[in-house]
């Protein structure tokens, strides 16, 4: 087995996954690829923030149709075993799977991160096609037509995660982007040997792609097309049976309903459906705290637009909102040291002085502080007491919509 092709290791992680105690089962989605993978030769680009579950998705859709090894121990217990078709894709496929985030040390070039893709995808379709004749000076292109014109079902699943990661090295050029456009569209555009390319990525694809580069993907948005919502983020429901779990695993309970909406919920879908960052409320329930999970993700330059589909922000009823206290907690803290803020940084960094010379009686600081914010232009903050966050009174004496931030 390979590194790429019918590698064991989504097996392994998503066998991994389904076994914690707050595994939420999407493998109903996997019924929705069955019939593009019987059409073969389409393609799907799933776009979501970071922690939305992506990559969680990418090694399920792996595990299930690589014929690495036999995954009955894991889905024949989940929901996609109701499913009539079921048997008949599971395990039956050839599946290259590309996470583009796994970056060696040592690779700081353009040349470097895309000759070690290359290298091991021809690597292992030597070991599994060995009659064929391919060498390491092959293109991964010139080495999967080659296959294909000796053996025409040697046809494959492409599941590629984190496609865009290239586009937020500091390595990579303007041009090398173009070029890393190119070595997509000549691997998967139009190929015989794509039965189906399921590809996953954080901003849409035009925000990188301005031509007909990657023009044959059909691409779902968490704001923007209502099929595949269900299987990204946690719903409701799915968070209330999270919840009862919790009872009955965490002898001293320190989170409530309340709490868990108030940090992790304000998503929605394009159908309405209110979701929660699944990442962070694992987290919360795991370690019986309620606590920002979320890491540094990239830069806060973004402009707003880039920010609701990174998850930063929300996006309804025309009107751009900090969705919970653990991305205003974020929000508050980048205010404080992210000079790309603009003047918002420096209002953030003069409220500061305020208070200091408040304390000391310093008027005149005061008035000079004030008159600065007087004439400074602040569209992007706007502070309101929004009654569409449900719940009581958050722990600690304060409510969930006092803490409402809209933009």
């Amino acid at each position: 087995m390979g590194i790429y092709l019918n590698s064991e290791a989504a097996y392994r992680l998503y066998k991994n996954e389904a076994e914690k105690p707050y595994f939420v089962d999407k493998t109903l989605l996997l019924e929705e690829l069955f019939p593009l993978v019987k059409e073969g030769t389409n393609y799907v680009c799933i776009t979501r923030p970071r922690r939305f579950g992506k990559t969680v998705m990418a090694n399920m859709i792996t595990a299930f149709f690589s014929k690495a090894r036999d995954a009955a121990d894991i889905f024949d217990t989940l929901k996609i075993s109701r499913n009539e078709h079921c048997q008949s894709f599971r395990n039956q496929f050839g599946v290259i799977h590309i996470s583009f985030n796994d970056i060696s040390r040592q690779c700081t070039t353009y040349e470097q991160y895309i000759d070690r893709i290359e290298r091991r995808l021809i690597r292992d379709l030597k070991k599994e096609y060995p009659e064929v004749e391919l060498t390491q000076e092959d293109s991964a292109v010139d080495a999967l037509l080659e296959i294909y014109e000796e053996d025409s079902s040697a046809r494959f699943i492409f599941v590629l995660d984190e496609w865009d990661f290239l586009f937020h090295q500091p390595f990579a050029t303007e041009e090398e982007k173009k070029a890393y456009l190119m070595f997509l569209r000549s691997l998967l555009k139009d190929r015989p040997y794509v039965l189906l390319a399921y590809m996953t990525g954080i901003l849409p694809i035009a925000k990188y792609s301005s031509g007909s580069e990657l023009n044959m993907f059909t691409e779902f948005t968490m704001a923007g097309t209502q099929a595949f919502s269900e299987y990204f983020g946690f719903t409701q429901e799915e968070v209330n049976d999270l919840y009862q779990r919790y009872l009955k695993n965490c002898s001293i309970p320190q989170i409530t309903p309340e709490g868990l909406k108030f940090w992790y919920n304000g998503y929605h879908t394009a159908s309405r459906e209110r979701v929660y960052n699944p990442r962070s409320v694992v987290m919360a329930l795991r370690y019986n705290e309620l606590a920002s999970y979320w890491t540094s993700s990239g830069s806060y330059d973004e402009i707003l637009s880039a920010m609701v589909v990174y998850g930063f922000l929300s996006y309804e009823n025309g009107k751009v909102a900090i969705p919970n206290k653990e991305l205003m907690d974020r929000f508050d803290e980048m205010l404080q040291k992210e000079a790309s803020f603009g003047y918002v940084y420096r209002l953030a960094r003069e409220s500061g002085r305020m208070l200091e010379a408040t304390l000391r009686g310093d008027t005149d600081t005061m008035a000079e502080i004030l008159e600065l914010v007087h004439n400074t232009e602040t569209p992007l903050m706007q502070y309101k007491c929004d009654s569409g966050i449900e719940g009581g009174p958050y722990p600690g004496g304060s409510n969930p919509a006092d803490h409402k931030k809209e933009i």
